[in-house]
């Protein structure tokens, strides 16, 4: 609009993507065939990349240390070497799932994430999360991307999308396992601030619109083309 070009939003294509699921899930089927007890669940998601999960994962499964009260599970992705989760998970009773993070997020408590479009997803299926990235270059790249290439405040979608931090980024030089391990304990401990990002997550939906979006697409496509 701001250069004069005219746009009108149909909304996400993940509204329909998670509406669908929704229409056909079953939390008690998932915990049933991963054999998952009743304790709350943790999802990590570590990324869709090696590289993504060479440097998250590792993190991720030393924050999840001490918390016997919570069970963790990872969200795999099948592309990646398994030998790379094997690696990252050796010596913890954190669980492996491939090609279900939808029904992972459906019955998860909280969530570590790495920062992509699995951000988003998240907060459509309301689980209070904490964003994490890295990449080489450490505090150099981390300045040079935020200022010079990207000028953006956040990384993350749900932040990007709301114009507030709504939740945690933990980007590069602040990717450390304290810093993770202290946020993660205040996503799975801290009823206020759980409330807190519930409600930053409403806000989003609102903004977000409703599912029905490829419809929605295809029906300003025809009347655009009716026109013409």
């Amino acid at each position: 609009h701001r250069h004069g070009i005219d746009v009108e939003y149909v909304g996400n294509p993940l509204l329909d993507s998670v509406a669908a699921f929704r229409e056909k899930s079953g939390k008690t089927d998932f915990r049933k065939k991963n054999k998952l007890d009743e304790r709350p669940v943790v999802a990590l998601l570590s990324g869709s990349r090696t590289q993504e999960i060479k440097y998250t994962l590792p993190v991720m499964a030393e924050a999840a240390k001490g918390k016997p009260e919570f069970q963790f599970v990872v969200a795999g992705v099948q592309t990646v070497n398994p030998d790379l989760y094997e690696n990252a998970l050796r010596g913890t009773d954190i669980k492996l799932v491939f090609g279900q993070t939808y029904e992972l997020l459906d019955c998860a408590y909280a969530a570590l994430v790495a920062s992509g479009t699995a951000t988003l997803e998240t907060a459509l299926f309301k689980v209070p999360q904490a964003v994490l990235y890295r990449m080489e270059g450490g505090w150099l790249t981390q300045l040079i991307m935020r200022n010079f290439v990207l000028k953006i405040q956040w990384a993350s979608l749900p932040n990007l999308i709301l114009n507030k931090t709504a939740i945690c980024e933990l980007l590069q030089t602040d990717m450390t396992i304290k810093k993770v391990k202290a946020e993660l304990e205040r996503l799975i401990f801290n009823l206020e601030y759980r409330n807190s990002i519930a409600e930053d997550y409403n806000q989003l939906a609102e903004i977000m619109g409703t599912p029905g979006v490829s419809e929605k697409a295809a029906r300003k496509m025809l009347e655009i083309l009716s026109i013409q």
